[in-house]
């Protein structure tokens, strides 16, 4: 949890100033989108939604970063919780000594799918850019069999990953669903809004 006093009226949780790393060697990054910083830091990827979709998401974004210096880059949105989410994770951009954008380079390759749910000064860029992801049929968009089926864990409803009901779901009750046999015998049904089934 974080240090800091929780509001009454929301959940925000005000958390006190404390150094915020500019950057570091990332050992690793995991299948719930986390990169592993030297020191053991830990970094979400701002904009990214987690879990990531599939294990070759995750291969493609350890090719990209592990064992590599990273910078960081934090959004102002996030200054309330000095930019650290509820797990003690830093929120931010991550760029290569290159300049590579990581956040950007998963959306942009089709590895990555938007978190729209807070706000980031680079959301209408990212949406933009996993439009364009799926037209182009990148990454995960490449195959239809592919891409996998979100739900809640309350409601037993499948959905697209980009459906905006699927957004909304929080990360502690989203589950991902890999096939259609897969949500049908765990009782699932289809979302009206986004008819996954749909070919």
């Amino acid at each position: 949890c974080l240090f800091g006093l929780s509001m009454a009226c929301s959940s925000i949780v005000i958390a006190e100033d404390r150094p915020l790393p500019d950057y570091g060697l990332c050992k690793k990054a995991h299948g719930d989108g986390t990169l592993i910083l030297s020191g053991n830091v830990r970094v979400s990827l701002i904009g990214i939604d987690k879990p990531l979709p599939t294990e070759e998401s995750l291969i493609f974004l350890n090719n990209l970063v592990q064992n590599k210096d990273v910078w960081l880059e934090y959004d102002p949105n996030n200054k309330i919780v000095n930019h650290r989410n509820n797990h003690e994770h830093l929120l931010a951009y991550v760029y290569l000594e290159d300049g590579t954008f990581v956040n950007k380079t998963l959306i942009w390759h089709g590895y990555g799918i938007v978190d729209t749910r807070y706000p980031f000064k680079f959301s209408k860029k990212f949406l933009r850019l996993e439009r364009h992801a799926q037209k182009d049929k990148s990454g995960i968009w490449s195959d239809p069999g592919k891409i996998p089926f979100v739900a809640s864990k309350t409601d037993r409803i499948v959905h697209l990953p980009t459906c905006p009901r699927a957004r909304n779901i929080r990360i502690n009750q989203k589950i991902i669903i890999k096939s259609r046999a897969e949500a049908d015998t765990m009782g699932y049904s289809p979302c009206t809004n986004c008819a996954p089934y749909r070919e």
